[in-house]
């Protein structure tokens, strides 16, 4: 039985099932996370995601820049492992303070409402970037911009950050969202769901920077169900 926390009136909704909170607007779900121990993650790219981030932030130190993720349940879960503190650049982020009111987080939290293609240059001051936007299934047009955001990152970092995002995977279009990434002269780590590399509909992370200890170490990372199919890594020329 899951109960309705809260309705934003523009169809999505926060609901509860006993300890798991999840943010859903129609079928997709935009967040889900355990409010009395967020270390625990219900989705697993999530988990993935943070990962990641853990090998970033013990590698480089610093803050976490969150580009979207309006649930924050990454955020959440590197708090609740005492890492932080975190920035969060959300379009929508009347929805990211009312959780954040209703379900606080324990770290040091700054929160920016905008458009998180118009800051961009945050990844200088930042040494673990994580894009995480719901776009849904990425058509050719869409595909093409999210790209764009991830080269722009990548560059502005001048390879002193470690950037990573999630995608969601439609099979019609992920062969070209592929090949767009990996033709980066300095392509990017990219792992992919067990339904995304068998045709499906799934998901994929991807992670780049500069330092090929980091790429190395990010690299022998295994998980159940998603696979490493891109790992070649040549350091940009300094």
């Amino acid at each position: 039985m899951r109960d309705v926390v809260h309705d934003f009136g523009d169809g999505t909704t926060v609901l509860r099932h006993e300890d798991l909170v999840m943010v859903v607007a129609g079928n997709a779900c935009l967040a889900a996370f355990y409010p009395d121990d967020p270390t625990i993650m219900r989705r697993r790219y999530s988990l993935n995601l943070a990962e990641l981030a853990v090998v970033g932030h013990r590698a480089f130190g610093g803050g976490i820049l969150h580009l979207g993720g309006s649930g924050l349940s990454v955020a959440r879960g590197l708090a609740g492992a005492g890492i932080g503190p975190h920035t969060v650049v959300e379009i929508d982020m009347a929805k990211t303070r009312w959780l954040v009111d209703k379900y606080p987080i324990d770290a040091e939290l700054t929160l920016i409402d905008g458009d998180a293609r118009h800051y961009a240059d945050l990844v200088t001051t930042h040494p673990v970037a994580i894009l995480d936007l719901t776009i849904g299934p990425l058509d050719p047009e869409s595909a093409g911009l999210y790209v764009q955001l991830i080269t722009e990152l990548a560059e502005r970092s001048h390879g002193e950050c470690l950037i990573l995002s999630n995608v969601h995977l439609h099979p019609k279009f992920m062969h070209g969202l592929v090949r767009t990434i990996l033709a980066h002269p300095s392509p990017p780590l990219l792992w992919a769901s067990e339904s995304a590399v068998k045709g499906e509909e799934g998901s994929a992370l991807l992670a780049w920077t500069a330092d090929s200890d980091v790429m190395a170490t990010l690299a022998s990372l295994e998980w159940d169900t998603w696979s490493l199919i891109q790992h070649h890594h040549s350091p940009s020329p300094e």
